[in-house]
């Protein structure tokens, strides 16, 4: 009898969505991690999906959120037509556009039951919405079917674990290390600069998650390219 269970990884940053999926080619590592622009376009025009004879069609999946409709996927960013896509705020993980994002990237990873979904949070928004991505992801979901436009499927989600984003970084580096980071003393400081806010977590050297010590602030990368396409906008007239 098969006891292995299922677990699958979601990051869904303000920039990308990283996850992990089954490898489907057996002679390949069981899991690989994937990752598309965290752009969610609404009304997108279904004729974008149909093949051309000759070309391949876009890597996109459609998806409807409470009654709206979205498209996600790897290609996303060539339909964007002057839109964004782009959701940058604190409510972020209540947004519409998460919310795409998350069913979308259930069906990219292709599993039918999960034992233990692991989810982050960026620092700041830890604490108010643990709990509620935990109650929202866990259970029977009902997400979009690649290759099948328009049909859905159910996706269980047994169990869903939620932890500030650098955590993940902090386990990656420690279980990548030759001893496992046994030979590792005093606390570490994790600094993740993202797309739309910069996170910093510490962790002591007993493994405790120092919360006192960790935190977030609006400083990401998304900034950084608004100023520079705002000094370009300036320089030469051109909206951006």
């Amino acid at each position: 009898m098969n006891t292995t269970q299922i677990v699958r990884a979601i990051d869904l940053g303000y920039g990308y969505v990283k996850y992990t999926a089954r490898n489907r080619q057996s002679d390949s590592p069981p899991l690989v991690q994937c990752a598309f622009p965290s752009m969610a376009l609404p009304g997108a025009s279904a004729a974008s999906r149909h093949d051309i004879e000759g070309l391949r069609a876009p890597k996109i999946l459609p998806v409807v959120v409470r009654e709206m409709s979205y498209i996600v996927g790897p290609d996303t960013p060539l339909l964007l037509a002057g839109q964004t896509g782009r959701a940058l705020g604190p409510d972020y993980s209540r947004s519409t556009i998460y919310e795409a994002l998350m069913l979308g990237t259930l069906a990219y990873i292709g599993e039918h039951a999960i034992d233990y979904l692991v989810l982050g949070l960026p620092v700041s928004r830890y604490d108010q919405e643990r709990k509620r991505l935990q109650s929202l992801y866990s259970g029977n979901l009902n997400t979009p079917m690649p290759g099948e436009q328009e049909r859905t499927q159910s996706t269980e989600v047994k169990n869903v674990i939620v932890v500030p984003q650098p955590v993940g970084g902090f386990v990656a580096s420690k279980a990548e290390a030759e001893d496992g980071g046994k030979s590792w003393r005093g606390a570490t400081l994790v600094i993740d600069p993202g797309y739309f806010t910069f996170d910093w977590v510490v962790v002591s050297e007993s493994n405790a998650y120092v919360a006192s010590r960790s935190g977030a602030v609006h400083g990401g990368m998304s900034q950084i390219i608004r100023a520079i396409a705002d000094q370009i906008e300036h320089e030469t007239g051109l909206h951006i």
